[in-house]
């Protein structure tokens, strides 16, 4: 009788839920075989997001139908189901680490800084990178992009505007400085490129104060605005 009146609970019980936390179940598995947790530490949960909702929705089910089995009035339950996830909500956002909240260090000039109508010549060491500066780059006259392996090949007669119109290089020196990546100008030894990614500083900074188009070369910023990697902002003319 006894456990009749048990499986009676799970008559109303909205089976849905099954699914999603198996769909939860897997996309944590996959996840956790895709990425290095154990060097990403924290900032690994950028990759399961997508589940966070899927995941609240099961978790607040699981709580309405435990204080369900407790208390036969609904509007305990409702009460108790909404107390609990507005003091999760609350604690969520108090004692988060914040660690996608970086507040980049910068010195003098910045890459948001940069006039709308400039030119930019941009070195990544990484094609990637090129989204963190979307937003700024369609709005100079004119940029040319470049990577470590094609910088010193690549030809720079491009369409710049150069009369009045200011000509600057953002250069990448993640790799030339710190044999790794740097997140927020805190240094990061754990994550490191290859030995043979490296490159000589000097031996592009020479590249580039040579340049037809370089009347100048005046470092006039630093900026860290682009995932953590460390940017210098070079005047050319």
């Amino acid at each position: 009788m006894d456990s009749y009146n048990f499986l009676k609970k799970f008559k109303h019980f909205n089976y849905a839920f099954v699914p999603l936390i198996i769909s939860v179940i897997f996309i944590i598995a996959i996840n956790s075989q895709m990425t290095s947790i154990m060097n990403m530490g924290r900032f690994a949960n950028r990759y399961i997001m997508i589940i966070y909702p899927l995941f609240a929705a099961f978790a607040v089910a699981l709580l309405y139908y435990i204080t369900k089995w407790i208390f036969r009035s609904k509007k305990i339950c409702y009460a108790i189901c909404m107390v609990l996830s507005v003091l999760f909500i609350v604690l969520s956002n108090l004692l988060a680490p914040h660690c996608y909240r970086m507040n980049y260090p910068h010195a003098e000039m910045t890459i948001d800084a940069i006039e709308s109508d400039s030119n930019c010549i941009v070195m990544l060491s990484s094609q990637f990178l090129l989204t963190c500066l979307t937003d700024k780059l369609s709005d100079t006259e004119h940029f040319y992009a470049a990577t470590y392996h094609s910088a010193l090949t690549d030809d720079y007669d491009a369409d710049f505007d150069l009369n009045s119109k200011p000509l600057y290089l953002l250069l990448d020196v993640t790799t030339f400085e710190n044999n790794g990546v740097s997140l927020g100008g805190i240094q990061a030894p754990q994550i490191q490129f290859e030995a043979d990614s490296l490159y000589d500083k000097d031996e592009y900074i020479d590249f580039f104060k040579n340049l037809d188009i370089a009347s100048n070369f005046e470092l006039v910023g630093i900026d860290y605005n682009m995932y953590g990697r460390k940017v210098e902002i070079y005047r050319l003319n």
